[in-house]
């Protein structure tokens, strides 16, 4: 790994990154003049949020929250759990005392923001063992945090909720423990997946993974804040399907990046009154374009 990539933390980058595209917002068109010149390489990235507006805006704001709590987990003594993104990041963040964080929505966003990409990430992971061949979506994560550039420090656990749709979201936790030695905490994935036999299974492994949580980490589910997000996922799912009717139309009226910026806060931060805010402006523009006629492109037209 080059020197010049050891010279700052991988998540810092990420957060000093949304943090500056965030106030963005609150600047005068001269000092978001200003800030194109200092970052060049940024320029087109930070255009865009700018563009995209409430929409945006609220994005970045779910990013800055979630790099927060990340990179201030240990100081405000919690531990942190790493995982994929085919184990629910909602029931994780009803645990008090534990911050999940998984690999694919933070290596995503640094190959979407470093100009260096996560190359040197991938490489070192592979130095240290980590299979060439598997997704790169764990590998940016994993090789920063093998390679002590993590502002967060090392995990305390690692947890699989599923088998994803390729063997790399299981193997690369399974990689990280066993080098790190540290707990694996997963649920089983049955042959089968829709009888009544495996749902009762299923859901008699997805308590043992949150005891087994409870006892290697010392954090509690916290339930009432379960349920309430659970509450918050069901408005979300509403306001989703409203969107998805108005795909049907032509021109489509729903803005490209607001699909995106769903997308990705669905992964980390689904139930969070945020998540919802983000949906009701992607929402209220797609309604706005339909009833002009407009697509949800910049330029108005499909």
């Amino acid at each position: 790994m080059k020197r010049r990539t050891r010279e700052y933390n991988y998540d810092w980058m990420l957060n000093t990154v949304v943090n500056a595209g965030y106030n963005m917002f609150n600047g005068t068109p001269k000092e978001i003049q200003g800030l194109n010149k200092l970052v060049p390489s940024m320029r087109d990235l930070l255009n865009t949020f700018l563009r995209s507006g409430e929409m945006g805006r609220i994005f970045l704001g779910i990013l800055v929250d979630y790099f927060d709590k990340i990179i201030n987990a240990h100081k405000r003594g919690d531990k942190i759990a790493m995982g994929t993104f085919m184990c629910s990041h909602l029931l994780f963040d009803a645990f008090d005392g534990l911050q999940p964080m998984w690999a694919e929505p933070i290596t995503g966003l640094g190959g979407f923001i470093f100009r260096h990409g996560n190359y040197e990430y991938f490489d070192y992971a592979c130095e240290k063992g980590f299979t060439e061949t598997s997704c790169s979506g764990q590998r940016g994560v994993i090789g920063a945090v093998m390679a002590d550039l993590m502002s967060a420090a090392k995990p305390d656990i690692c947890v699989l909720g599923a088998s994803g749709p390729c063997d790399s979201n299981c193997n690369s936790m399974q990689f990280y423990a066993g080098y790190a030695r540290i707990p694996l905490i997963a649920v089983d994935t049955p042959s089968v997946l829709v009888d009544d036999r495996v749902e009762a299974y299923e859901a008699r492994d997805v308590e043992n993974m949150i005891e087994q949580v409870e006892k290697y980490t010392g954090a509690r589910l916290n339930e009432d804040r379960l349920r309430e997000m659970l509450e918050e996922k069901k408005k979300q799912n509403a306001l989703l399907n409203e969107i998805m009717d108005l795909m049907r139309l032509v021109p489509c009226p729903v803005p490209i990046m607001g699909i995106t910026y769903i997308y990705s806060a669905n992964i980390f931060a689904k139930g969070s009154t945020l998540t919802t805010a983000l949906i009701e402006e992607v929402l209220r523009v797609s309604l706005e374009n339909a009833k002009e006629g407009r697509a949800g492109t910049y330029s108005g037209k499909e």
